[in-house]
């Protein structure tokens, strides 16, 4: 099976980055020379997703307008004659062709997978990658093409796992985990106490 939706949630309260994050969605907070969400994108066409989904809150829909072409901003640049700054603009648009992006709208923050089924009705009973507002991978083969990969071999949904501090777990979800091959497990049970989603 293909998969070539994905689902990015990005309405989350950023709590663990406030004051910052009242006026800077966490997804435009800047990493090297770009904002996160940029990355999250990138990583999501490189792995051959073609469609994108954004889940946002009632006041946040900035992520669209970033990766929309803007021809009005274009044209001025020609009039002014800026030629790098244009040439890096079109650089950018082009980059993200053959993606198409839209949004819904999680009008309460409750939680990761209350904003994933915001996205339910944009998917037909097909498999979806999810990638979520913060989550950036540095790795060769992005992270969410290996789990497709995984996803095609298995024929199971799976996720990517991070350990953590213990001091730390009670702030994620959390599962137990049967060791299956190397860097695959079977998830045996999740706490279900963990604070999932509010941050």
């Amino acid at each position: 099976m293909e998969i070539k939706k994905a689902i990015i949630p990005v309405a989350g309260l950023g709590t663990r980055f406030l004051p910052f994050s009242r006026v800077v969605s966490k997804e435009f907070f800047p990493l090297a020379d770009k904002p996160i969400i940029q990355y999250i994108v990138e990583e999501m066409k490189n792995s051959g997703i073609k469609e994108i989904i954004f889940v946002v809150s009632p006041h946040q829909k900035n992520v669209l307008k970033y990766f929309e072409k803007d021809v009005s901003l274009e044209k001025t640049l020609v009039k002014r004659k800026k030629e790098k700054l244009l040439k890096e603009l079109k650089d950018f648009n082009e980059m993200f062709e053959g993606l198409s992006f839209s949004f819904v709208v999680q009008k309460e923050p409750l939680g990761d997978g209350h904003a994933i089924l915001q996205a339910a009705k944009h998917v037909k009973n097909e498999a979806v990658a999810n990638s979520f507002g913060d989550d950036v991978f540095d790795s060769e083969e992005p992270a969410i093409l290996q789990l497709i990969n995984m996803f095609n071999t298995c024929g199971v949904p799976v996720m990517g796992l991070k350990k953590l501090p213990r001091d730390k777990i009670p702030a994620y979800g959390s599962v137990a985990v049967e060791k299956i091959a190397n860097r695959l497990y079977k998830i045996k049970k999740n706490n279900r106490k963990a604070n999932i989603g509010t941050s």
